[in-house]
Formats: structure tokens, C-alpha cells, sequence
């Protein structure tokens, strides 16, 4: 596992209060650390998130797991947002260089609008805006960031929320809020990376096809105990699990969904 050797700085990105460091295989990373200001859920909807965004083939940073030490922490001394509590096994993507927080006309090589719309409504994503789209001025790459906030709605994850017993309910996981809050970037992924209905009929067919039941538990399974633990132990990782296998099993009718009130 990778460690964190060095610091760099706090980022004003966002209320998790993530952390520019260098790791032991000398490259660049912005770590989202347990017990941050939204608590050890962050770390693990970011696992997951990334986790089943590389599996169908959406662009996304490299990430994974890497470890804190308080020695490295105690070696920041004018850093007073993090401290011992915050040491263990962390979260980490690598940095990308010379990216923008938008979309650039025409330059776009990746084009994963459906996919994106898709994914978002497995997981619950009410928090995909233009902060969390960065794209590559060198290689035209649009890359995904951020699953911080997935399954519930609001400021603190939540697995025990409406939402989430909502997205699970035979009668009731078909809604029309996630395509509301994230409708400005999903009509500038559309407008700039294309969007088509067929094509997002195919890629949700192919999506069920690839997070099948055995791949989501491997995912669950990677999650560090100490995260486990801080979030409610295996009982709360089997709620996720039985959320995300519901989502994917009915995907094709969520896709149906989408499209038709995309039509409106």
C-alpha cells in the first residue's frame, strides 16, 4: 500500500478539505482522509464510486488506498484541520495537470454522456455540477471526480435516508430529482459530447452485464475494516450492496425513465 510521505497543502476543494500530498511511489495526490468534516462515509462512497465508474468505462482519475501516518501529519505544523484523528487509511486520486473545471467546445476525445447519466442514477448522485467535470487542456480527456455525496441527498451522508429506501422500493425508485439537480451539466455533456436514446438504451444493457453481483460484493469486500466500522459495520455495507445490485437490476427501466423525461 502506498504511503503518504509528505503534505503539501489543504485544498479549498469542496467541505471534505482534501490534502495535496506526495505518496511513496513519488507521485502527486489529493487525499480524502477518515473522520474529515463530513465524516468516514466520504471515503467510502468515494471508493465505491470510483470503483464501478473505471468498470464501465467512464474516464477517471487513477486512484486507490493509501495510508497516513501520524508522523507525517505531525510534520505539518500550521495545518489545524487535520491531526491524529485523522491518520489510517485514506483515500487517494492521483493529480491531474492542466485541467479546467468545464467543458471546452469541440475538444472533448471521450464521449460518456450516457454512461455518466446512467451511473449517476445507480448510485444517487444528486451532486454532479461543474466542479466535479474536469477536463484535460492536453489530451481533450473529460474526467469524472468526485462521488463524495452519492446515495443520500444533503450536506452528511446518509444510508439510512429517504432516498435511499426510495431507490430500492419496487414502487417508488423511479424519480425524476437526480435529472433536476444535475441538469445544467448534463445538457452541457449532451450539447458538447453528444448524447443519443439508442445509445444509452446500449450502454444500460451493457451496464447490467458488467456490475454484476459478484464484482459489486469484490468491491464492498475492498473496503478497509476501519472504514467499515466507522460508517456501522458490515450491516451497513450490505444495505449499499443491496441498493447498488436493485439500482443496476432495474437499470433498464431507469433508463426508460430518463428518456422519457428527458423527452418532455
Amino acid at each position: 500500500m502506498l504511503q503518504v510521505i509528505e503534505i503539501i497543502d489543504l485544498l479549498d476543494q469542496g467541505v471534505t478539505e482534501p490534502i495535496k500530498c506526495k505518496l511513496s511511489d513519488n507521485s502527486m495526490a489529493i487525499v480524502k482522509y477518515p473522520n474529515n468534516a463530513r465524516g468516514t462515509a466520504v471515503i467510502v462512497n468515494e471508493f465505491i464510486g470510483f470503483s464501478l465508474a473505471r468498470k464501465i468505462g467512464i474516464t477517471v482519475p487513477d486512484f486507490g488506498i493509501c495510508e497516513l501516518s501520524l508522523d507525517a501529519i505531525n510534520a505539518i505544523n500550521d495545518l489545524e484541520e487535520i491531526d491524529e484523528r485523522n491518520a489510517g487509511k485514506c483515500f487517494y486520486t492521483v493529480e491531474l495537470n492542466n485541467t479546467v473545471p468545464t467543458i471546452i467546445r469541440g475538444s472533448v476525445k471521450n464521449r460518456e454522456t450516457e454512461k455518466i447519466i446512467l451511473l449517476d442514477h445507480i448510485l444517487n448522485n444528486f451532486d454532479r455540477h461543474d466542479g466535479n467535470i474536469l477536463m484535460s487542456i492536453a489530451t481533450g480527456l473529460l474526467y469524472i471526480i468526485d462521488f463524495s455525496h452519492i446515495f443520500s441527498k444533503g450536506p452528511y451522508p446518509n444510508y439510512d435516508s429517504d432516498y435511499v429506501h426510495r431507490g430500492k422500493n419496487d414502487n417508488l425508485y423511479l424519480y425524476d430529482t437526480i435529472l433536476k439537480e444535475n441538469r445544467d451539466v448534463y445538457e452541457n455533456l449532451s450539447l458538447w459530447c453528444g448524447y443519443d436514446d439508442r445509445r444509452m438504451m446500449i450502454e444500460a444493457e451493457n451496464i447490467q452485464n458488467i456490475l454484476d453481483r459478484q464484482f459489486i460484493k469484490e468491491v464492498l469486500d475492498s473496503i478497509p475494516q476501519s472504514w467499515s466500522d466507522a460508517i456501522g459495520g458490515k450491516d451497513i455495507l450490505r444495505t449499499i450492496e443491496e441498493f447498488i445490485n436493485f439500482r443496476v437490476s432495474h437499470i433498464n427501466e431507469i433508463c426508460s425513465y430518463i428518456i422519457a423525461e428527458n423527452r418532455r
